[in-house]
């Protein structure tokens, strides 16, 4: 039985100060085509000149026309990221900046082509876990419990073959007290067609700490959560 390596990317949101909830984002990237997104990724910031270790959050990308730019063809990177089907696996990115509308230029810079195998899961806590502090748990247990059941649930009904999961990645650890326990995220049983490398590995490193390529594809996540979440609350692009 042969396996397809993936590595699991997450990030999480919590809204604003108006709310009281917090949300597991999760992007399955499988190692076969991680070059050729990050490859992509490149492409997209060489267009609007921005560095690849700068941080591209979607967080108040709906006020600045450059940076909503750039977030959109992010998003439409992700989309693209997600289709099964290789007839629907056509993806044109455009920059059309104020010069190009004037001009009615609508010439675009790439096209993202075949199916890159990535898959998507966003799960909501309503009350930020606190339903769950009658058991004896830190909050960064809580966390942990709740993401391995997103993650449970992702490699259980979005996979129909075999997967192997080789590392995980989350945006940093400070904010829970103490590192990702990877005991916890993994124990119990899944189905038989997820198995997780033995060296599988857990990089919960602070951003600032993060390579160029890491900081882009954590960036990707970001703005999945943050562009998926909006859209859910209703929020008016302005």
């Amino acid at each position: 039985m042969e396996y397809k390596k993936y590595e699991i990317w997450h990030d999480e949101y919590k809204g604003d100060d108006s709310v009281n909830e917090y949300w597991h984002g999760i992007l399955f990237i499988p190692l076969e085509n991680k070059s050729l997104i990050l490859k992509k990724l490149k492409l997209i910031r060489d267009e609007y000149k921005v560095d690849y270790a700068n941080e591209v959050k979607f967080g108040g990308c709906l006020s600045s026309s450059k940076r909503s730019r750039i977030i959109y063809n992010q998003l439409q990177l992700f989309t693209h990221s997600l289709i099964v089907k290789s007839n629907k696996a056509n993806t044109v990115l455009y920059n059309r900046d104020g010069k190009k509308k004037h001009n009615k230029d609508f010439t675009h810079f790439e096209t993202l082509n075949d199916v890159w195998g990535c898959k998507f899961v966003l799960m909501k806590i309503p009350d930020n876990h606190e339903g769950m502090e009658k058991y004896i748990a830190t909050y960064a247990d809580r966390v942990e419990t709740t993401f391995r059941f997103a993650l449970r649930g992702g490699l259980h009904y979005l996979f129909d073959s075999p997967v192997i999961i080789t590392g995980f990645h989350f945006d940093g650890y400070e904010h829970h007290n103490r590192r990702i326990d990877k005991n916890r995220i993994i124990k119990g049983d899944f189905r038989k067609h997820v198995t997780f490398a033995e060296d599988v590995f857990i990089d919960d490193k602070q951003r600032k700490d993060r390579d160029e390529n890491t900081k882009m594809l954590l960036s990707i996540v970001d703005n999945a959560v943050g562009a998926i979440t909006a859209k859910m609350k209703g929020y008016e692009d302005p």
